[in-house]
C-alpha cells in the first residue's frame, strides 16, 4: 500500500534547467564554456562539498567577472525565473487531502533556499530531504534511503516522481516505485496505474 509520493523540486513542482537556461543569458557568456562549469561542479555544490561561494567564484574567474555581480545577476535570475507549477500543487494537495503523506527530494543549492522559501516551494511537504543539507545527491541510494527512514516508511510503500531518468532508475533500484514526470495528465494516470485512487 503506498502511504508517501516524494516530488522533485525542478522540473516537477516548478520550473527546471535554470541553469542552462537562463543564467548564462543573464551574465551573458558563452553557453559551451558555461555548461562545462555546471557540469564539473553542480553536483559537488548540490552535495556541499563546496560551497555557494565556490561555485559561483568558478564562474567570476572563468568570464572575468566581479563576483558581487555574478552572486547578484544569479540569485535575482533565479527569483524571477522561478515558477511553481500551479497545477501540479493542486494535484499534490489533493492527495494529501485524500490522505497520502507528500514529501520532497531534492538535488538543490543553498543558494536558493530562501527564495524556495519565500515562494513556499516547500510548504506542506514533510519531509523536505535537500541535498546540500543531508550531503547525498540523487540517485545514491543513501538519500531515498535516509527519505523514507525520516517518512517512516518501506521503499514499497513510497512513491518517487522526477524528470531525469536516472533519478527515477535510482529510488527504483532501491526498492521504491517511481514514475518519470513528463507532465500533470500523465502523472494522474501514472499514479492511478499504481492504485492511488483520487
Amino acid at each position: 500500500m503506498i502511504k508517501i509520493i516524494f516530488f522533485d523540486v525542478g522540473g516537477v513542482l516548478a520550473s527546471g534547467n535554470f541553469e542552462s537556461e537562463r543564467a548564462s543569458k543573464s551574465l551573458r557568456v558563452n553557453k559551451r564554456e558555461f555548461d562545462a562549469i555546471i557540469v564539473r561542479f553542480s553536483g559537488p555544490c548540490e552535495e556541499a562539498k563546496i560551497s555557494d561561494n565556490d561555485f559561483l567564484k568558478r564562474f567570476s574567474d572563468k568570464f572575468d567577472l566581479s563576483f558581487s555581480n555574478v552572486k547578484n545577476i544569479w540569485t535575482k535570475a533565479y527569483e524571477k525565473n522561478l515558477k511553481v507549477n500551479k497545477y501540479m500543487y493542486r494535484l499534490v494537495f489533493a492527495l494529501k487531502k485524500l490522505g497520502y503523506k507528500i514529501g520532497i527530494i531534492s538535488n538543490v543549492k543553498k543558494i536558493y533556499t530562501t527564495i524556495n522559501n519565500k515562494k513556499k516551494v516547500y510548504s506542506g511537504f514533510s519531509p523536505v530531504v535537500l541535498s546540500y543539507k543531508v550531503k547525498i545527491i540523487k540517485p545514491n541510494k543513501k538519500i531515498y534511503l535516509l527519505s523514507c527512514r525520516l517518512a517512516k516508511v518501506k521503499p514499497s510503500e513510497a512513491v518517487f516522481i522526477d524528470d531525469r531518468i536516472k533519478n527515477v532508475r535510482g529510488a527504483r533500484v532501491f526498492g521504491m516505485k517511481a514514475i518519470l514526470y513528463k507532465n500533470p495528465a500523465k502523472l494522474k494516470k501514472d499514479l492511478r496505474r499504481l492504485g492511488l485512487n483520487f
